[in-house]
């Protein structure tokens, strides 16, 4: 990744941390279920499930072959990191900062560490 592109990437790193740090000062009980959360909770899953493209075709020579042919595979690494911190960051969102079951802490906790060893593998 070019020097700008990690400079974004860590801008929308220190977000998410922000983000996700909001749960000790702000709690909604009813945005996860209300229509605007309920976007930012599909939008957000479609994200992360786009950097599984990414794997798919790295190990695959054929379909890196065929992707090479019309964009550079750093092209597809930049669309990993950018959809998967997006992601995480709508993710976020759409908890309202509810995180009262431990299945809710265990997913985020997760979610976050996922992002934060693609975040430190990147640099």
């Amino acid at each position: 990744m070019r020097n700008q592109d990690r400079i974004i990437a860590t801008i929308i790193f220190s977000m998410l941390v922000v983000l996700w740090l909001g749960f000790l000062v702000h709690r909604s009980s009813f945005f996860a279920g209300s229509l605007l959360g309920g976007v930012f909770g599909v939008v957000g899953a479609a994200f992360m499930l786009v950097p599984l493209t990414y794997t798919v075709i790295k190990r695959s020579a054929t379909l890196r072959r065929a992707f090479t042919r019309k964009h550079g595979f750093g092209a597809l690494l930049q669309a990993h990191v950018y959809f998967g911190l997006v992601g995480a960051l709508l993710a976020i969102l759409h908890s309202g900062h509810k995180f009262q079951s431990a299945l809710g802490v265990a997913l985020t906790a997760s979610m976050l560490l996922s992002v934060l060893t693609g975040f430190i593998g990147q640099h």
